[in-house]
């Protein structure tokens, strides 16, 4: 059987597998819903708006306590049980989905499919960091970041194919856990060579090149870990931005339906991309890659707020999704970097996930209460204030690379 360095061992390709297919459903749920909403006002029509704006604000909703609570779960629990009840849970609502004939079926569906997710959502992280470490870790956090974002794109355009026939099949994406599922019982080898190994592997923390660092006190930890936290979560709201506020721009400025689906679609692609090369990314630009990757969402932001152009804005979604789609499985392994203890990576991790989920969440309200607040109702406005927003944390990146330096120069 074919063998795959992990950096502390080899494990089998078909265990790779097995922990690749988990990151096929964290990105789907609330997605069958959306094209739907219109049509479910009129399927239901006893049904009010709020009742049919629940099926895509509850997953949500639940997605982020029941991420935490995985995290902590990871710490005791055996963590292939722990994915193994998440995915169950998460292919029953699937198949109850295809037969819902009521709103309150589809409502408690909604809640029980973003406690599923919500309990996968770490874990499919928490495995790779677990598994690997080093530049191993570093690319398969990329392809991990990758399958979730391309599964998302490719799930999109079938919810759209199969909403034509009837409103029931758009659920049919519910089901992928199948496959998941299915691979299971390889997760349990995934070290079964390295056990020997990774007694003390992550005894010292490692940078994102693989350099040893000094040993992390809790303190300090905690500080870097907040600091992750608050990246992702501003990285989130930002990027976000694309979907929420750039088809209103679009409508304002004429374009149709198909042409706001290009735009959006090119932004999910985009982030897709990175994943796969991530490594070949780092290796080029070094240091310096998470400075250049804010500075490509502004470029992407402030071209949207300054041209009313299809192109322009394709090329823009293109570059915000880009620099997004790089920095994202940087953050997860930065994170992942600062559990010096291994049992705690998962956990880290859903702390990350949780401030994606609540930079989702809360966004448009933020940005809405800064609208109001400075009476400014330009749909071009979101644009500029996150431009901002990167701004100063390209700053505050910039600042922290150069004290580094300055220190390394004075170490010499």
């Amino acid at each position: 059987m074919h063998k795959v360095k992990t950096g502390q061992g080899n494990i089998p390709l078909i265990s790779l597998i097995a922990i690749w297919s988990i990151s096929l459903v964290v990105n789907l749920p609330g997605l069958a819903i959306s094209p739907l909403l219109a049509s479910l006002e009129k399927i239901f029509p006893k049904a009010g708006t709020l009742e049919v704006q629940l099926l895509t604000i509850l997953p949500n909703f639940f997605i982020i306590p029941f991420i935490l609570l995985s995290g902590k779960l990871s710490v005791y629990k055996n963590k292939e049980l722990l994915v193994f009840t998440g995915l169950l849970l998460y292919l029953i609502c699937g198949i109850i989905y295809l037969f819902a004939q009521s709103i309150t079926t589809l409502i408690i569906l909604s809640c029980l499919l973003g406690i599923a997710c919500g309990i996968v959502i770490p874990l499919a992280a928490g495995l790779i960091t677990d598994t690997f470490t080093g530049v191993y870790r570093t690319k398969q956090l990329g392809i991990k970041s990758g399958i979730a974002n391309l599964s998302l794109v490719a799930a999109t355009l079938l919810v759209g194919w199969l909403g034509k026939i009837d409103w029931h099949l758009p659920f049919a994406v519910y089901m992928i856990p199948v496959i998941p599922l299915i691979l299971t019982p390889f997760l349990k080898h995934r070290t079964a060579e390295s056990k020997t190994i990774i007694a003390n592997i992550i005894k010292n923390s490692e940078n994102i090149n693989g350099n040893i660092a000094n040993p992390l006190n809790n303190r300090i930890q905690k500080k870097l870990l907040w600091e992750q936290i608050i990246i992702y979560f501003l990285l989130t709201f930002s990027a976000i931005t694309i979907t929420y506020y750039l088809p209103f721009l679009m409508q304002d400025d004429k374009m149709n339906t198909t042409q706001v689906g290009i735009a959006t679609s090119v932004f999910f692609l985009f982030i897709t991309i990175p994943g796969f090369s991530l490594t070949f990314l780092v290796k080029i630009f070094g240091k310096s890659i998470k400075p250049i990757s804010i500075s490509i969402i502004i470029i992407g932001l402030l071209l949207i707020a300054t041209f009313n152009n299809l192109f322009i804005y394709i090329i823009a979604s293109a570059l915000t999704g880009l620099g997004y789609g790089i920095m994202q499985p940087m953050i997860y392994d930065a994170t992942s970097v600062l559990a010096t203890k291994k049992n705690l990576q998962t956990l880290y991790l859903s702390y990350i996930f949780t401030a994606n989920y609540i930079a989702v969440a809360t966004a448009p309200f933020i940005i809405d209460f800064f609208k109001s607040l400075l009476h400014n109702d330009n749909n071009v406005f979101p644009f500029i204030f996150n431009a901002i927003v990167m701004f100063i944390l390209l700053t505050v990146q910039i600042i922290k690379l150069t004290k580094k330096h300055t220190k390394q120069i004075k170490n010499i």
